[in-house]
């Protein structure tokens, strides 16, 4: 793109990994101020560190009742705004949608390691 975005933030979850680091790169390289977010605080970090002194990592389980809301504060109070959300944060299971309940769900983010 190649735009000069310097004044808007956007905030990318699930961005310690594939698809989220490739995003958060390919934004700060069109200018944008970009927060990254993530479970694992060790890998936002070096990812953030990477992409240069225009990311910032905020770390957050979003399967936690409260943290996506906590996020965004976050994230207004670290840049002064927000203006656009990536959310690319994801979760594998094999059960269809419909058929996962918040106990599943609170159940898999105990248990489920990231993967690398």
């Amino acid at each position: 793109m190649g735009m000069q975005q310097n004044n808007q933030v956007p905030l990318v979850t699930g961005a310690t990994s594939g698809m989220g680091i490739d995003i958060a790169k390919q934004l700060t390289q069109d200018g944008f101020r970009v927060v990254i977010s993530g479970r694992s605080v060790e890998r936002g970090e070096r990812v953030a560190a990477e992409l240069g002194e225009t990311a910032r990592f905020l770390q957050a389980d979003l399967l936690t009742p409260g943290a996506p809301s906590a996020l965004v504060e976050a994230t207004v109070a670290e840049m002064g705004r927000l203006d656009v959300l990536v959310n690319n944060a994801a979760i594998d299971h094999t059960n269809d949608l419909l058929d996962v309940g918040e106990g599943e769900i609170a159940r898999r983010s105990k248990q489920t390691p990231l993967r690398q």
